[in-house]
Parts: C-alpha cells; sequence; structure tokens
C-alpha cells in the first residue's frame, strides 16, 4: 500500500539560531551536548512511527531565511508525491510517541494538524498539499509568538477544516524558556539532559558531560536512519 503521509524532522543547529547568541560563549560545548541529546531523542521517536522520514538541517537546506528553509523542505517532500506532511522540530522534550500517533491520525482523516507551543509558536504541523502555497507559508511569522495564531488564520482562509490541536508542549529555543521548563521536576527526559541544561543556565561548567558527550553533538548535522529531502525526478 501506498503511504500517503510523510514526516518532515526539521532541525535547528541551536548555536546557528541567532537566540543561541543570548548564552555564554564558553558554555558552547554545553549547549550543542544538550541538544543533541534532545535530537536523538526526537529522531527515535519519529522512527518508531513507520512513516518515511525526511531530515532537513543546516547542512542541506540551501535558502536563506527560516521561513524560505522550512517551505522548500516542506515543498521537496511534497514533489514526491505525499498528500500530507507532518512537520516536527528538534526542540520539544516532552514531545511523545501518542502525540505523534494521534496527529498522524487526525492528518490521515483529513484534518491539518497544530501543535501550539507555550510561547505561541508550534512545536508540531501538519499539512495537507492542497492548503500548502509556497508563497504564503514564506511569509509567516517563523520563531515567533504570533506564529500559532497566523497558522490558524491561514489554514481559515485557504478553506479548511478547523485543524485539530494537540497539547500544549514547551519548545526549549532560548534560556527563558529553558528555565521555566527545568522547574517542573516530573519532566519524563534523560536525567543527563537536565543535567546538562541546568549546567547551561547556572552559566557552570560541565566538562564531565562536555567528554562524555561530544559525539552527540555530531548527531545535529546526521541522523542515522533519516534520510534528507530528495530531488524526485
Amino acid at each position: 500500500m501506498t503511504q500517503r503521509t510523510a514526516i518532515l524532522f526539521f532541525a535547528k543547529d541551536p548555536l546557528a539560531d541567532e537566540k543561541a547568541q543570548r548564552f555564554p560563549r564558553h558554555l558552547a560545548p554545553v549547549f550543542r551536548s544538550a541538544f543533541g541529546i534532545l535530537h536523538k531523542r526526537t529522531a527515535a521517536l519519529l522512527r518508531e512511527t513507520g512513516l518515511p522520514v525526511f531530515h532537513s538541517n543546516e547542512s542541506n537546506q540551501t535558502k536563506t531565511g527560516f521561513g524560505k528553509r522550512i517551505t522548500h523542505a516542506l515543498a521537496e517532500v511534497f514533489d514526491c508525491g505525499f498528500e500530507s506532511v507532518l512537520v516536527v522540530g528538534n526542540d520539544s522534550p516532552d514531545l511523545s510517541h501518542s502525540d505523534l500517533e494521534k496527529a498522524i491520525a487526525r492528518l490521515e482523516s483529513g484534518y491539518s494538524v497544530l501543535g501550539p507551543s507555550t510561547d505561541g509558536g508550534a512545536y508540531l504541523i501538519g499539512i495537507h498539499q492542497k492548503n500548502f502555497c509556497p508563497e504564503t507559508w514564506e511569509e509567516l511569522p517563523w520563531c515567533t509568538p504570533r506564529l500559532f495564531q497566523s497558522l490558524l488564520t491561514l489554514l481559515f482562509k485557504r478553506g479548511a477544516p478547523q485543524p485539530s490541536l494537540l497539547r500544549h508542549l514547551a519548545d526549549l529555543d532560548h534560556a527563558d524558556s529553558i528555565r521555566r521548563w527545568l522547574k517542573h521536576p516530573a519532566r519524563c527526559v534523560l536525567n543527563k539532559l537536565r543535567t546538562l541544561l541546568h549546567a547551561l543556565i547556572a552559566e557552570k561548567p560541565a566538562g564531565i558531560f562536555i567528554v562524555e558527550f561530544s559525539f552527540i553533538a555530531r548527531s545535529i548535522r546526521f541522523s542515522k536512519g533519516l534520510r534528507a529531502p530528495p530531488m524526485c525526478t
């Protein structure tokens, strides 16, 4: 049976993000290691869905500007014949297998899906090709607190049914969001990730973890089992 839905894993290198400049430069290894753990965890969750997963990151994003990069990657996946695409980032530590299964089920039932982040953005976007207009998507207020509401407005204008909404989750895209996330002790994420993030926020060295996880930073650019958006002919 031909699969109609694919996943686009749109990964950001945390140190390439302008928001990363809020962190001290000497803590760059800690920052990369922490987000390397989160990246690998998300990649594993996506593989568990059994859907085709296409990986887009700084090594294969040729466009400049976040809006152009994510729109171009999404268009490439649609060009390969998929009817719907689920876009997932690599900075939501509480994303679960259940969240993904719910999103896929609703997407394949004909509904767009949005996972609202607690800062007004979106950690997950499920979209059908008929509701995708590259020129309009490029102009969305990506990486701002206005993104979620703008996505709702755009889908309404395209005549899409009311989108299915997932639960609100945090995405760790700046220091304040990391601090808020660390205040909740019941987070079911690797303890080593929490330790590294605590070190990052406290601006303290965490050399023991830098050595242990230095190899994880490379997974931000390369992730086994994932493939870059292909050039389909």
